[in-house]
């Protein structure tokens, strides 16, 4: 009983408590590195207080059990061990990143049916609670209403002032069949004592031709395929039974957050490159601030002469595509470069080197050693 408590106690304070404040500090400090850290911790953590639950049901009798998961605490948290990095970057990375994309799939079927699901007994909570109520206020009532004639919604229609007509207490068959009409038209009867008329007021805007179902279908192909056109989208839907037209899958889109945007061009790496990237990154994580000191960044860009080697917007109507001030002008073999290279650290910016003709391994150490040794 005393190592349980002292285990919760362990694990609430140094396994809750301080790192929820170590990751407000980096929040406030706007620091990624210890962002970072903290992140992948809370997601240790995460899988640790569910297996943790586990564990306490079927091995608290284990010998030294608490004081295992105290010193497991202690491993995860220890800037020495850095056991949370390791545990993220050994297992649950890899593992996440092979399981994300079923794992997203099954989150989405599991809101989609929620959501159905929910719809469905909510419609039948509201039948049921209109039904008693309107049941109950029925026989609460001897007589119910001496203007209306029938409850049900394919009979009520309007009704004259002048026009009187009584349910007698004493005909049963006649108030069963009142009482009958009255559920069924349950949602017709406060409109009908205020308008006396059953006619059902048109709702504001056009219904939405694209189902649930069709709009989760639709996004599910948007995530898995980025650069899925609205006419392949609009293709899709026909094929399912649904014909709507562009506009409407671009408003679909953008209540799900999604907008149309221009490409971003990065480098193209082959799978080892990345891999090399990635693996760089990981080992450097939790270098301290005076080894990336030590650090100098270089790179080459290119820049045009004349014109610009971007895409350029402008607003304009119809036929102005060709008036000056929307135009950019251009010449033939796009009017030559010029290619630089530069380098900066800690310390400051190196020297603006001019790269003459391509650049192979033996001019870029040329260029290293006339820029780095002074």
């Amino acid at each position: 009983m005393v190592s349980w408590i002292i285990s919760r106690m362990v694990v609430l304070a140094f396994g809750t408590l301080y790192p929820a404040y170590s990751s407000y500090k980096a929040v406030k400090t706007k620091n990624v590195k210890e962002y970072v850290k903290w992140m992948m911790y809370w997601i240790v953590f995460a899988l640790f207080t569910t297996v943790e639950t586990l564990t306490d049901l079927f091995m608290s009798w284990f010998p030294f059990y608490f004081e295992l998961k105290i010193a497991f605490v202690i491993w995860l948290l220890s800037p020495y061990t850095k056991g949370s990095s390791v545990l993220y970057r050994k297992f649950v990375h890899p593992t996440l990143s092979n399981k994300e994309k079923e794992i997203d799939e099954y989150i989405t079927q599991a809101k989609d049916r929620s959501y159905e699901t929910m719809m469905r007994f909510g419609k039948r909570g509201l039948n049921l609670a209109a039904t008693a109520a309107v049941t109950a206020a029925s026989k609460g009532q001897g007589v119910l209403s001496d203007k209306l004639r029938s409850f049900s919604m394919q009979d009520l229609t309007l009704i004259n002032d002048g026009e009187e007509m009584g349910l007698r207490s004493s005909d049963p068959r006649m108030r069963r069949d009142a009482m009958d009409d009255m559920a069924t038209g349950a949602s017709t009867l406060p409109r009908a004592k205020t308008t006396r008329q059953s006619r059902q007021h048109p709702r504001s805007g056009a219904p939405c031709k694209i189902s649930p179902r069709g709009a989760s279908m639709i996004m599910r192909k948007v995530r898995d395929q980025p650069r899925t056109t609205r006419q392949d989208l609009v293709n899709d839907l026909k094929r399912a039974g649904t014909t709507v037209s562009k506009k409407t899958i671009s408003n679909t889109l953008r209540r799900h957050g999604l907008k149309s945007c221009s490409t971003r061009k990065v480098p193209l790496l082959k799978p080892a490159h990345v891999q090399a990237r990635l693996k760089f990154a990981n080992d450097h994580l939790d270098d301290p601030e005076e080894e990336w000191e030590k650090v100098m960044w270089s790179d080459e860009t290119k820049i045009e002469l004349f014109g610009l080697n971007s895409t350029r917007r402008v607003w304009r109507k119809k036929k102005d595509e060709y008036n000056p001030k929307n135009t950019i002008p251009t010449v033939k073999h796009g009017g030559g470069n010029i290619i630089h290279w530069g380098c900066f650290s800690a310390k400051g910016t190196g020297r603006l080197h001019r790269i003459e003709g391509r650049m192979g391994g033996a001019m870029y150490r040329e260029i290293l050693a006339n820029n780095l040794s002074q």
